[in-house]
Protein backbone atom coordinates (compact mmCIF):
# COMPACT_ATOMS: atom_id res chain seq x y z
CA UNK A 1 0.00 0.00 0.00
CA UNK A 2 1.31 3.41 -0.96
CA UNK A 3 0.54 6.39 1.23
CA UNK A 4 0.49 9.73 -0.56
CA UNK A 5 0.61 13.18 1.00
CA UNK A 6 -2.92 13.87 -0.26
CA UNK A 7 -4.17 10.77 1.53
CA UNK A 8 -2.65 12.02 4.78
CA UNK A 9 -4.29 15.42 4.42
CA UNK A 10 -7.70 13.74 4.10
CA UNK A 11 -7.11 11.14 6.81
CA UNK A 12 -8.90 11.75 10.09
CA UNK A 13 -6.60 9.30 11.88
CA UNK A 14 -3.50 11.28 10.88
CA UNK A 15 -4.89 14.58 12.16
CA UNK A 16 -6.35 13.11 15.36
CA UNK A 17 -2.97 11.60 16.24
CA UNK A 18 -1.14 14.87 15.60
CA UNK A 19 -3.70 16.85 17.60
CA UNK A 20 -3.34 14.37 20.47
CA UNK A 21 0.42 14.98 20.60
CA UNK A 22 -0.18 18.73 20.37
CA UNK A 23 -2.67 18.63 23.26
CA UNK A 24 -0.26 16.63 25.41
CA UNK A 25 2.59 19.09 24.75
CA UNK A 26 0.35 22.11 25.38
CA UNK A 27 -0.86 20.54 28.63
CA UNK A 28 2.75 19.98 29.66
CA UNK A 29 3.44 23.69 29.11
CA UNK A 30 0.21 24.87 30.79
CA UNK A 31 0.93 22.62 33.77
CA UNK A 32 4.29 24.38 34.06
CA UNK A 33 2.51 27.77 34.20
CA UNK A 34 -0.42 26.81 36.44
CA UNK A 35 1.47 24.77 39.01
CA UNK A 36 4.97 26.25 39.29
CA UNK A 37 7.41 24.44 41.51
CA UNK A 38 9.11 26.09 44.41
CA UNK A 39 12.41 25.67 46.19
CA UNK A 40 14.62 25.78 43.08
CA UNK A 41 13.37 22.58 41.48
CA UNK A 42 13.66 22.07 37.75
CA UNK A 43 10.49 21.64 35.71
CA UNK A 44 10.48 19.91 32.34
CA UNK A 45 8.08 20.80 29.55
CA UNK A 46 7.37 18.45 26.66
CA UNK A 47 5.83 15.07 25.96
CA UNK A 48 7.40 12.53 25.64
CA UNK A 49 10.78 14.26 25.28
CA UNK A 50 11.43 17.45 27.27
CA UNK A 51 12.22 20.46 25.12
CA UNK A 52 12.19 23.12 27.83
CA UNK A 53 13.68 22.88 31.28
CA UNK A 54 12.77 25.80 33.51
CA UNK A 55 13.08 26.83 37.11
CA UNK A 56 16.08 25.86 39.11
CA UNK A 57 18.53 28.36 40.49
CA UNK A 58 17.53 31.95 39.78
CA UNK A 59 14.78 30.93 37.37
CA UNK A 60 17.08 29.74 34.60
CA UNK A 61 15.50 28.03 31.63
CA UNK A 62 16.90 26.25 28.59
CA UNK A 63 15.28 25.26 25.30
CA UNK A 64 16.44 21.98 23.80
CA UNK A 65 16.08 21.88 20.04
CA UNK A 66 16.84 18.14 20.02
CA UNK A 67 13.91 17.46 22.35
CA UNK A 68 11.56 19.51 20.15
CA UNK A 69 12.83 17.74 17.02
CA UNK A 70 12.39 14.32 18.63
CA UNK A 71 8.84 15.23 19.70
CA UNK A 72 8.00 16.27 16.15
CA UNK A 73 9.61 13.22 14.56
CA UNK A 74 7.86 10.85 16.99
CA UNK A 75 4.48 12.53 16.46
CA UNK A 76 4.79 12.29 12.68
CA UNK A 77 5.99 8.69 12.83
CA UNK A 78 3.15 7.59 15.12
CA UNK A 79 0.64 9.49 12.95
CA UNK A 80 1.94 7.80 9.79
CA UNK A 81 1.87 4.34 11.35
CA UNK A 82 -1.63 4.73 12.78
CA UNK A 83 -2.87 6.06 9.43
CA UNK A 84 -1.25 3.15 7.61
CA UNK A 85 -2.85 0.65 10.03
CA UNK A 86 -6.24 2.35 9.75
CA UNK A 87 -6.08 2.30 5.95
CA UNK A 88 -4.76 -1.25 5.78
CA UNK A 89 -7.34 -2.79 8.09
CA UNK A 90 -10.22 -0.36 7.57
CA UNK A 91 -11.50 -2.15 4.46
CA UNK A 92 -10.90 -5.70 5.65
CA UNK A 93 -14.03 -6.13 7.77
CA UNK A 94 -15.45 -9.64 7.57
CA UNK A 95 -18.44 -9.90 5.29
CA UNK A 96 -21.49 -11.93 6.16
Amino acid sequence: MHIRIGMLARSTTFWVTLVLFLILNVWSFVRHLLFPVCCDQDTTVGFPFPFLIGGGNAGNSAFYLLGAALDLILALTVALVTTWIALAFGNSAPRS
